[in-house]
């Protein structure tokens, strides 16, 4: 009876999923990749916040400048052999793991580490006089010669910080993350406990003073580092080439900096764009560069989940470019657009409604607190930017055109951001402000870290702009991406592969073969 009602009675089809099974799969192992590097990325930045909010707790946020003009130099160099390396091992590896390359991989790592380490070697002595460097590009009553010794003692952390990060990206590249986030909670913690105790003492011991921030964030830095040694060590081995000569031929070495040299570049801009807003904000006072240090400290903690979103996706996108999966491409970027569109609203609220609540948050002085209340609204216009520009990168990285990304910020940065922060805070009258929310004029003339920050919010605009129209074309330009990707990767067609690639060939003509026959018996009937 109820096969006759299912046959006389018409039955509406079931509706179809709302999301298929391939990009349910797609979505949990991109989750898989962004959830820890995330975690991994938010406790290393955490790591100097952590610094700038003991200071600002500490003898009344006295220190809290002093420390913020050391840091100006300090996180413009970075870049040098953070940004670069990292991201040039993390692509590259993981285009070799795509195409099965486990041995090139350990070559990249190998290669990745020595050009890291060697470029924060070079970086020492600028480290070591942080505060006179930048004391010769502005004027100000800050203590330079106290930002030289906390330079100085951020300088043991160094080569750890920098061989860190290159081996936590090779490990992304390869879609393992939870070493480096369990070491960075090791880590972060210690931070804390240590900054508690180096800063205000234990017991009848004073402690080290303002330093004690400085120190304790070195020795996180090598606790950071040995236990994602000690936790990663089997699958380094799996990779790690017995003759390390191999990977130092001209020519890897080559395709490695022309890759991490675009990366580089692209760090150092960015940076040097943000350290250029300090240095404008030093012109205001002290008050204004520990505001602007705090809150950039605070959207690069927050970068932390774009920073995650974008190791996820360029992982991703990477791996299925040097496979020629143009349809997993199209979901991961679909699957990695709506997940960064809704995180970004949800930061931007949370600016707009805790306006009070920030600024106390990050020190006990008042003027500190108003100016970062001030901030919160454009911040979270900022961030949104920011979102669409990561997504937009991660794409352009996982597609093997790093060159673009640098173009998009010199033009965003230096020909439109940078200008007009400049003009904002120096040049545009108070008055044509007054309706902002919680807005203190600094001067007459000038708006002065609402302007630096104006500014840069249209600048990352049209960095946006410039990065999003090349990203779009990505489709269009598939087959020549893909080549390139295999080209990287060092896919060599073997015997076996040929006999492969016949055999598939010959299955594929017997399945068309079969389906003609199939179609002819369907029309004879």
């Amino acid at each position: 009876a109820f096969r006759l009602l299912r046959r006389w009675v018409p039955c509406k089809p079931p509706p179809p999923a709302m999301i298929s099974e391939e990009t349910k799969r797609e979505m949990g192992t991109w989750w898989s990749i962004v959830w820890p590097s995330w975690i991994a990325n938010f406790l290393i930045v955490g790591m100097d916040l952590t610094d700038l909010t003991f200071l600002g707790h500490y003898d009344n946020g006295r220190y809290q400048a002093v420390a913020s003009a050391a840091l100006i130099v300090i996180g413009f160099t970075t870049a040098l052999f953070v940004n670069g390396p990292a991201l040039a091992v993390r692509v590259l590896s993981a285009n070799a793991f795509g195409a099965q390359q486990t041995e090139l991989a350990g070559r990249r790592l190998q290669i990745g580490v020595a050009v890291a380490v060697g470029l924060a070697l070079l970086c020492s002595p600028v480290w070591a006089f942080a505060g006179t460097i930048t004391k010769s590009l502005a004027n100000s009553n800050i203590d330079f010669d106290k930002a030289d010794t906390f330079g100085q003692f951020r300088l043991l952390g160094i080569v750890p910080n920098a061989t860190f990060d290159v081996l936590s990206s090779w490990l992304v590249g390869r879609r393992i993350v939870m070493p480096a986030m369990r070491a960075c909670i090791i880590a972060f913690v210690l931070n804390i406990a240590l900054n508690a105790i180096f800063l205000f003492g234990l017991g009848s011991w004073g402690g080290f003073g303002f330093v004690g921030s400085a120190l304790a964030t070195a020795c996180s830095r090598w606790v950071a580092l040995i236990c994602l040694v000690i936790i990663s060590q089997g699958e380094v081995r799996k990779c790690w080439p017995k003759e390390m000569a191999p990977s130092f031929t001209p020519q890897r070495i080559k395709e490695f900096m022309g890759y991490a040299g675009f990366m580089i570049c692209r760090g150092v801009l960015e940076n040097l764009g943000w350290q250029i807003n300090a240095i404008f904000a030093v012109t205001f006072g002290s008050a204004q560069l520990a505001t602007n240090n705090c809150m950039g400290n605070a959207i690069l903690l927050l970068n932390s989940a774009l920073v995650g979103f974008n190791a996820g996706t360029g992982t991703r996108v990477a791996h299925h470019c040097v496979q020629d999966d143009k349809q997993s491409f199209i979901r991961v970027r679909r699957v990695a657009a709506t997940v960064m569109f809704a995180w970004s609203l949800v930061v931007m609220l949370v600016f707009l409604v805790g306006q009070k609540q920030v600024g106390a948050f990050f020190s006990d002085n008042s003027q500190v607190q108003s100016l970062t209340s001030e901030l919160c609204i454009l911040m979270g216009v900022m961030y949104f930017v920011m979102s669409l520009f990561f997504l937009c990168m991660a794409i352009l990285n996982g597609t093997g055109r790093p060159g673009i990304i640098l173009v998009a910020f010199i033009a965003g940065s230096y020909l439109v951001g940078l200008p007009l922060s400049y003009v904002f805070a120096f040049h545009v009258p108070s008055s044509a402000f007054a309706w902002w929310p919680n807005f203190q004029a600094p001067r007459a003339v000038g708006l002065g870290i609402l302007g630096i920050w104006l500014g840069g919010t249209l600048g990352y605009a049209t960095t946006t702009a410039v990065a999003g129209f090349k990203a779009s074309q990505v489709l269009t330009q598939w087959p020549e991406l893909v080549a390139q990707a295999k080209k990287t990767a060092e896919v060599k067609k073997t015997a076996t592969l040929s006999f492969v690639d016949h055999t598939l060939s010959m299955v594929e003509s017997t399945a068309k073969d079969a389906s003609v026959l199939l179609s002819h018996r369907e029309s004879y009937a």
